[in-house]
């Protein structure tokens, strides 16, 4: 079949109080990497704390970085579709694409946009990133032995969003203003390349996912993880 792919299950949300209220209903792509310790931004432990309603996470609508992607978003995702338009049919669902795992809704992702793939009719996620670099160790996040890369953080989100979406393959499309030269990119990645042998049909059955897959009580503290 040329499109055989899952269907997730789609999260109708039509405001941003709703929004908050389902992501407390399990783990989002950008809160994937902290479950196993590698969120320079949150633990697993804090993570489960905000998830558990003893905390509740930062506002940080304010942060000029954040207004910055949020304000980028929407230009990066037209550009994207211009210079891709002849591989990718790109299409957004809005600012509250949220969907779900069928068999495990605690997966969930927000979509920042989706992909056919014009060749094959497989469906992707797009990813958009902005982040400005100004240190050397900053870069170092962005670009390994001599060839670019996508950080270990933005690299479980993408894993998270084809797990939750069922999609065949994930794009990362970034601006990075740098003191080392402005740098556009797209990274690609594919569910074979990303876990060789592996599907995302089905999540890892970890320790950090069990309670809340339903196996052991969720309130449970996890041992402390942090990259």
């Amino acid at each position: 079949m040329k499109n055989a792919q899952r269907d997730p299950i789609p999260e109708i949300i039509t405001t941003e109080a709703e929004w908050h209220r389902a992501r407390l209903q399990g783990i989002g792509g950008s809160e994937a990497a902290a479950i196993i310790g590698r969120s320079p931004w949150c633990s697993n432990v804090e993570l489960w704390r905000r998830k558990t309603g003893r905390a509740t996470a930062p506002d940080i609508s304010d942060n000029a970085a954040v207004k910055y992607g949020h304000d980028a978003e929407p230009l990066i995702r037209e550009l994207f579709a211009l210079d891709y338009a002849d591989t990718y049919e790109t299409s957004y669902g809005g600012a509250f694409d949220m969907v779900r795992h069928p068999e495990h809704p605690f997966i969930f992702a927000t979509l920042d946009g989706r992909l056919v793939e014009r060749a094959t009719g497989r469906r992707g996620v797009l990813e958009i990133k902005t982040t400005t670099i100004t240190r050397s160790m900053q870069r170092e996040k962005w670009w390994k032995d001599g060839r670019p890369c996508i950080p270990d953080n933005y690299y479980c989100q993408l894993i998270w969003q084809m797990i939750a979406s069922g999609f065949a393959f994930a794009v990362s499309s970034e601006s990075r203003p740098s003191s080392f030269g402005m740098d556009v990119g797209t990274r690609r990645v594919l569910q074979g390349r990303a876990c060789p042998g592996k599907s995302f049909g089905k999540p890892p059955l970890t320790a950090e996912l069990r309670p809340w897959m339903g196996i052991g009580p969720r309130r449970s503290r996890p041992a402390w993880r942090r990259g």
